[in-house]
């Protein structure tokens, strides 16, 4: 087997675990999404303001006193989101990967409907994740001639396969209670599902004129999910023209879980030199029914809403805490085919501790019509260096919202879009042109600039119940 066509394969098997790190850049993230009518529109600044049902996830304690009685809540949003590496591989291209599709979303339920009582039941369904991500790598080409310029003296056909999908589901009950006329607590108690799937390929095939040929593949799939609970708990406050509030996220327990995992390397080379490399080589295992166990972090936000006259300002800042590594799954170790080496590996997943902040503003034109703006950063919790296949996005990203809500009827009608932009350098210690393996992994850090961009439509409405008071 050539020695520069092995140079490529190894090349392209490098590329696919760049790649995978662009698949996951929502994972790291916690203001990525957010949910309900106006809460959307504030991007998710609702912890210290009364609003609607929305508290079952932002601020439970808020609940009691929300003057907007909302009988069912729902949103819908598309979105469009790329991210761009600039001269990933150092030919001149930058490797971009796309997304689209609907923005998660929350449904929301009262259970009570009379604000004079003391006891407030509230119904929750929200999609935490739903993303889905494919991407197809072709490249056909002859190996001289595209680096020397002479007539091909082999032949290669190459194919990168990188598809991902991570769905995530919270239901969950909320009770809220007031305490005197201006202060109410809250708790909801969350089921949280799990469900993520990752498959990585990559073929290299090659032959000469003399009809020698070798073929190295690459190959690996997991699957899991994993059933967990978890509560937010929160206190209101609404002494207009001031309101401030406070909630808890608590770590999440793990109920149950199950997973599988496989890989799968082979080189085939009837030309077996000197080098280990250049020998056939088999790797292969496949195990299922792992248990398959997750974790997500304590969290606390405080937040506040102002008013003045037609306008009124929000407020709201949330910590994250740090998440110890811990191991997703761990297959049994297992002896190479053909190496005769144990092969060992361990899914682990690793969190840094953030602080998010946001400002909103809401200016009411008329009792049925208000405009909404906002900003917001929304931090990475990526810790540098960390080898977690989840959580892989270094870039911040800062999200900036505008839209205007129509009450008519009992309909209380939004439409909004959001900006979100961030940028970062990634650490490339890859050299995709040199001629020896040796040099395709160098000892040496070359720093590539990041982008992530993402447009949201928002559209969404709210029933009202018969009488609702103004916000």
């Amino acid at each position: 087997m050539n020695r520069k066509s092995i140079n490529l394969i190894c090349s392209i098997v490098i590329l696919i675990i760049f790649i995978t790190q662009l698949v996951n850049a929502q994972d790291s993230h916690y203001w990525i999404h957010q949910y309900g009518t106006r809460a959307d529109l504030l991007s998710g600044l609702v912890v210290g303001s009364v609003s609607d049902l929305s508290s079952t996830y932002y601020n439970p304690g808020a609940i009691p006193l929300s003057p907007e009685q909302s009988l069912v809540l729902t949103t819908n949003a598309f979105e469009f989101s790329q991210v761009t590496a600039k001269d990933a591989a150092e030919n001149g291209v930058d490797l971009s990967s796309t997304q689209s599709g609907n923005s998660p979303g929350i449904f929301a339920a009262r259970l009570t409907s009379s604000k004079a009582l003391k006891n407030h039941l509230a119904f929750s369904f929200l999609t935490r994740h739903n993303f889905k991500f494919q991407i197809d790598g072709r490249r056909i080409d002859d190996r001289n001639s595209v680096q020397t310029g002479n007539p091909a003296q082999e032949y290669f056909s190459g194919e990168l396969i990188v598809h991902q999908k991570l769905d995530e589901y919270w239901g969950g009950l909320s009770y809220g209670r007031n305490i005197g006329k201006s202060t109410a607590f809250g708790i909801t108690q969350y089921i949280s599902y799990r469900s993520q799937r990752g498959r990585y390929q990559t073929i290299g095939q090659n032959v000469d004129l003399t009809g020698n040929g070798s073929a190295a593949i690459f190959y690996r799939d997991f699957d899991y999910y994993n059933m967990r609970t978890l509560w937010k708990l929160g206190m209101a406050f609404d002494y207009r023209p001031l309101s401030f509030g406070f909630n808890l996220t608590t770590p999440s327990i793990s109920l149950f879980g199950s997973g599988s995992t496989l890989v799968n390397l082979s080189i085939v080379n009837p030309d077996s030199g000197s080098t280990s490399i250049d020998q056939s080589m088999l790797v292969s295992d496949f195990q299922k029914d792992l248990s398959a166990y997750y974790r997500s972090p304590l969290s606390i936000a405080i937040g506040a809403h102002y008013r003045y006259k037609k306008t009124s300002l929000y407020f709201t800042m949330e910590w994250f805490d740090k998440v110890d590594r811990f191991t997703v799954m761990k297959p049994e170790d297992f002896i190479g085919q053909t190496t005769g080496q144990v092969i060992s590996q361990t899914y682990e997943h690793e969190l840094k501790s953030v602080i998010n902040v946001g400002l909103g503003y809401q200016h009411t034109f008329h009792e049925r019509l208000s405009l909404y703006g906002s900003v917001i950063t929304d931090r990475s919790a990526k810790i540098q260096g960390s080898l977690t296949p989840f959580a892989t996005s270094n870039w911040n990203i800062y999200h900036i919202t505008a839209g205007s809500s129509l009450t008519f009827w009992r309909l209380d009608m939004i439409v909004g879009l959001t900006f979100s932009f961030g940028q970062d350098q990634f650490d490339r210690e890859v050299s995709f042109d040199d001629e020896s393996i040796s040099d395709i992994i160098e000892d040496r850090v070359v720093l590539k600039d990041i982008y992530y961009r993402r447009v949201k439509v928002i559209i969404g409405f709210s029933i009202l119940s018969a009488n609702p008071s103004q916000n």
